[in-house]
């Protein structure tokens, strides 16, 4: 006599207990890990955060404040080639390994760093969790006479003479604007597309006296 099937409603309850063999349960355990993992993380959430930048002639310091509600999360930036990230905050053990640098905080979290070596890119920790709240990023020491549209975000002067930014979310890092009449972004762009329109128009001419 051949037993008959348990409802769908009475397996599934049987996989999540564990009260079915592992080998109907294991597709279900690990989704049920996984599902559990995404809501732990999308349960902490960072309510403000404020960036400070002091650039110097050698050394760049950061300075950084998050609040984070929920569990403690981890922050992550990007070293950019030829450049050197050391914490100067106690508490803070920061891991490195090749271009990724990494720690895990939570609560009130005021992180303060030095980048050392190439300073046209200054690299920011961005937490794996949502920005809820503002985002201010301020810089001080470049002086006048930059190139703003070539900073990365976007800036503005401010009456103190620092240049701030109020980008929607955290950027990944801040390009500083170069000074005015040097090589910039915008210049190099147009440079090429005029070397690209020049290539294009040798090659055509080229080929038309081929045809001819």
């Amino acid at each position: 006599m051949t037993s008959q099937a348990a409802p769908f409603e009475t397996r599934f309850a049987q996989t999540v207990s564990g009260r079915r063999p592992r080998r109907h349960g294991g597709p279900w355990r690990r989704a049920w890990l996984v599902l559990a993992g995404v809501a732990g993380i999308c349960s902490a959430q960072v309510e403000t955060t404020e960036v400070r930048i002091e650039v110097g002639s050698g050394v760049t310091v950061v300075e950084a404040s998050y609040r984070v509600r929920g569990e403690p999360v981890s922050f992550r930036a990007r070293r950019f080639p030829g450049q050197e990230l050391r914490v100067l905050t106690e508490g803070i053990e920061l891991h490195q390994r090749d271009a990724l640098a990494w720690f895990e905080a939570g609560g009130t979290v005021e992180l303060r760093y030095a980048v050392r070596g190439a300073r046209q890119r200054v690299p920011l920790f961005v937490p794996d969790a949502p920005v809820a709240g503002p985002v201010a990023i301020r810089i001080h020491g470049l002086g006048a006479g930059r190139e703003l549209r070539d900073g990365f975000p976007r800036l503005e002067p401010a009456a103190d003479g620092a240049l701030e930014a109020r980008p929607s979310d955290l950027p990944s890092f801040v390009r500083l604007p170069p000074r005015r009449g040097g090589l910039s972004v915008h210049r190099l762009a147009e440079a090429a597309v005029v070397l690209l329109v020049l290539l294009a128009t040798g090659i055509w001419v080229l080929r038309r006296r081929r045809a001819e």
